[in-house]
């Protein structure tokens, strides 16, 4: 019989860090089954959903699904996907170690724990990972390295215990090659000429692990549209958690 992979995400906004719902992924040769369930978000909002793979740093540009929410805030939705149609293949569906949905209209994004995959034989019974099992979200040992090494470097006001800031320059941008929008790498590119820096910073809450770049800059609502349409549409002011407005300095930020 053919090889068939499992993965099971609880998902959790990233904002308030609380369970949302959970993503079900079902995997043979020539069928995906894709399970989303999701409550408590913002009511008809539209997400692009992204996966993340074994070897991999990013989500993958390759796989783009869109889900929307009822008019209650949920999404109990059960998607029959073709890896023929959506020209990738069924192999690499059995390497997937994440999930994140991205909200199209900005806002903050739903994320899945990476872990190892559950997988199994058709003609055996599937085991779940025990709930004592640690879980990692896509740790990157690349971008550890740089925040473990670098000075700590904190530019905003509030205190922030489970968020690692460093400064990088020109060098590490260029030998980084981000995975992000050639849009947005020229205006990384761009920042680093006018400021001489970006940040990058590291989230961890209950071994969940997210990277993201902060770009330098001054806030104007104009902006915003065009930061969205280039994944940094979130801007963080020196009060990290305030509204920005018009003047503030802060951050553009970006999820790696």
């Amino acid at each position: 019989m053919a090889e068939k992979s499992f993965f099971s995400f609880q998902l959790f906004d990233e904002n308030t860090k609380q369970n949302v719902g959970r993503l079900d992924l079902k995997v043979n040769n020539d069928l995906v089954l894709l399970h989303i369930g999701l409550q408590r978000l913002p009511r008809i909002k539209t997400y692009d959903l992204r996966f993340f793979f074994e070897g991999g740093n990013t989500y993958s540009d390759e796989i783009k699904l869109y889900v929307t929410t009822s008019p209650n805030g949920s999404l109990n939705n059960t998607l029959r996907l073709s890896p023929k149609n959506l020209k990738v293949p069924a192999e690499t569906f059995k390497k997937v170690m994440g999930a994140i949905f991205l909200p199209r209209s900005g806002g903050e994004n739903i994320v899945g724990f990476c872990g190892k995959p559950f997988d199994y034989k058709a003609d055996t019974n599937f085991q779940e990972i025990p709930a004592s099992q640690d879980l990692e979200y896509c740790k990157n040992s690349k971008l550890d390295e740089i925040l473990n090494n670098e000075p700590v470097y904190w530019p905003f006001l509030n205190e922030i215990n489970s968020m690692t800031s460093v400064k990088i320059n020109k060098e590490i941008f260029e030998n980084l090659n981000l995975n992000v929008r050639e849009n947005l790498k020229k205006f990384m590119a761009n920042t680093l000429k006018i400021y001489g820096f970006l940040l990058l910073l590291r989230l961890k809450n209950n071994g969940h692990f997210v990277y993201m770049i902060g770009i330098p800059d001054k806030y104007s609502c104009h902006q915003v549209l065009a930061m969205v349409n280039m994944g940094a549409g979130r801007f963080r002011p020196m009060d990290f958690s305030a509204r920005p407005s018009d003047g503030d300095l802060g951050f553009w930020v970006t999820i790696l």
